[in-house]
């Protein structure tokens, strides 16, 4: 399983980004990014803490 952000929905409010034990992702000025996934540790901290549910953990396949 990784990370997916929905881009329609993210404000880049980066909670995801500070929620991340594994510092999957990255906030720029053009918005919050999965940049690496390999790091995913499943926890599902980004999920649970993303305040419009633009965050999923889906198969990697």
């Amino acid at each position: 399983m990784i990370p997916r952000i929905d881009s329609e929905l993210c404000t880049g409010c980066g909670e995801c980004v500070d929620a991340c034990p594994g510092l999957v992702f990255t906030k720029s000025e053009e918005g919050v990014k999965v940049s690496y996934p390999e790091e995913c540790i499943e926890c599902r901290a980004c999920e649970e803490v993303c305040p419009i549910e633009a965050v999923r953990l889906v198969d990697a396949g």
